[in-house]
C-alpha cells in the first residue's frame, strides 16, 4: 500500500507539471467554505485518473498546503441499473450513497475539497471549475446522480481542547461520515443517508479527540439536480445542553441558508446552532495523511487564519482572538442576525501574527455573528468563519 501511494503521489506531481488539460485551482480566499492513503481493500484506487478537480462547489475557503480532503467521484452512465423509476431529469437513481459508489462508474478524476461547507443552493450548474463553468469529464456533466467519496484526517484546531466531540452532517441528499480504522474497516460516525431534502443528522455517540488525528471518510450522493447541501460540524460535548441537539433529525430546504441572496446567507436556525456551540469544521480541521502538499493551493504562500475564538465581556461588546501564518492586519466584522446589518470594526494596520480586537456598540439580548478579517501587504485578504453569540440582557 505504501509503495502504491508513493507511486500515486509521483503521478499527481507529474500530472500537475505536464498536463494542460487539468482544471486549475480556485483562488478564492473567503471564509465560507482522506485521501486515498486509506482505501478499502476492494475499492478501485483510481490511480489512472488524469484530471484534477479543485473545489468544484466553490466553497471559497482558505486553502492550506497540507489541508483538505480528496478522493473520487462516481456516476451512473447506464440508467437501466437504477432501482428508482426516476433515474434522470430530476430524480434520484438510488436511495443511498453505497449504491452510487458500489454500482456506479468511477470518474476519470481526483477531486480536492478545502472542507465540507456547501451551503444550501440550487445545483443547476453541477460541478464547476474555478471560473464557474460546468465541468465536462469525457462528455459527462455532473448535475445529478453522482457521489463523492473523499478522505482526510480529522484533527483539532489550534484553539480546540482535547475532549469528547459530537459530529453532525447537514446534507441534501444522503451522506455518511465514517471513521476508517488502521485495518481498513469503517465505523459510521454520522448517518444522514437516504434520499431527502436538507436535513441535519447528529452522531449518537461523541468521539474522543486529542492531538492525534483520526482517519475519516465522507460519502455523499446527489440525486436530483434541484439543490445541494454539504455541511460537516461538531461541538464540544455537553450532555446537559439540550438546545444544542434540538435540530438533530430536523431540516427542510431553505431552513438554514437563504440561497435567494448573493452571497448565500445563513438564517436564524443556523446561527442558533453556532450560538449553541456547533462549529462548521474548517480547513484547519482536515489534513492529508502522508501527503506534503495540496496541489490546489495557490503558488503564493496562502494567508491562513486559525484558532479564532471570541469572548463576550458584557452586553455591549465582543472580542476576538486569532492567529495568522503571515504578518497581517486585524479587523472584526459583526452582523446583527435579526436585521442583517453588518458593522465593520476599525482596522489595526500593524502587521502581526497574533491578533486581538474588541468591537463595541452592541445591543443587549441580541443574536450576533462575528468573524475576523486579516490582510497582507501583498493583497491577500481572508475572513474566518462566523461565530455566533447572544449578548447578555
Amino acid at each position: 500500500m505504501r509503495l502504491r501511494y508513493v507511486l500515486f503521489l509521483a503521478f499527481i506531481t507529474s500530472t500537475l507539471l505536464s498536463l494542460s488539460s487539468c482544471l486549475v485551482e480556485s483562488t478564492g480566499v473567503g471564509g465560507q467554505g482522506g485521501t486515498k492513503a486509506v482505501v478499502d481493500p476492494n475499492e478501485n484506487p483510481n490511480e489512472g485518473a488524469t484530471r484534477l478537480i479543485c473545489d468544484p462547489f466553490l466553497t471559497n475557503s482558505q486553502v492550506g498546503r497540507e489541508r483538505g480532503l480528496f478522493g473520487n467521484i462516481y456516476h451512473i452512465p447506464d440508467k437501466s441499473i437504477c432501482s428508482q423509476s426516476k433515474g434522470e431529469d430530476g430524480g434520484a437513481c438510488f436511495k443511498n450513497v453505497e449504491d452510487y459508489i458500489n454500482k456506479g462508474t468511477l470518474a476519470n478524476a481526483y477531486i480536492y475539497l478545502d472542507r465540507l461547507f456547501v451551503q444550501s443552493q440550487p445545483f443547476t450548474n453541477g460541478l464547476v471549475d474555478s471560473n464557474g463553468n460546468t465541468i465536462d469529464l469525457e462528455g459527462v456533466n455532473f448535475y445529478e446522480n453522482f457521489a463523492v467519496d473523499v478522505n482526510a484526517q480529522l484533527q483539532l484546531a489550534v484553539n480546540e481542547a482535547p475532549g469528547y466531540y459530537q459530529l453532525a452532517l447537514i446534507s441534501d441528499d444522503g451522506a455518511l461520515l465514517k471513521q476508517v480504522n488502521s485495518d481498513g474497516t469503517e465505523m459510521v460516525l454520522v448517518n444522514n443517508n437516504g434520499s431527502h431534502p436538507t436535513k441535519m443528522a447528529c452522531a449518537d455517540t461523541p468521539i474522543w479527540m486529542d492531538h492525534n488525528p483520526i482517519n475519516i471518510k465522507m460519502q455523499q450522493f446527489q440525486g436530483s439536480r434541484k439543490a445541494i447541501t454539504m455541511v460537516a460540524m461538531w461541538r464540544k460535548w455537553d450532555p446537559n445542553n439540550k438546545d444544542a441537539v434540538s435540530e438533530c433529525g430536523k431540516g427542510g430546504n431553505g431552513k438554514y441558508f437563504d440561497s435567494s441572496k448573493t452571497p448565500i446567507q445563513p438564517k436564524k436556525h443556523f446561527y442558533e446552532l453556532l450560538a449553541n456551540g456547533w462549529k462548521v469544521l474548517e480547513n484547519e480541521n482536515f489534513v492529508f495523511p502522508n501527503q506534503e502538499e495540496n496541489p490546489c493551493a495557490p503558488p503564493e504562500e496562502p494567508l491562513l487564519l486559525t484558532g479564532f475564538s471570541i469572548q463576550v465581556p458584557n452586553r455591549n461588546s465582543v472580542s476576538g482572538e486569532w492567529i495568522s501564518n503571515l504578518p497581517a492586519s486585524s479587523q472584526l466584522e459583526v452582523k446583527n442576525t435579526v436585521t442583517g446589518a453588518i458593522t465593520l470594526g476599525p482596522v489595526d494596520p500593524s502587521l502581526s501574527l497574533n491578533h486581538n480586537m474588541l468591537q463595541l456598540g452592541l445591543s443587549p439580548n441580541t443574536l450576533y455573528s462575528v468573524r475576523a478579517i486579516s490582510s497582507t501587504p501583498s493583497g491577500q485578504t481572508v475572513k474566518t468563519d462566523e461565530r455566533a453569540f447572544r449578548t447578555p440582557r
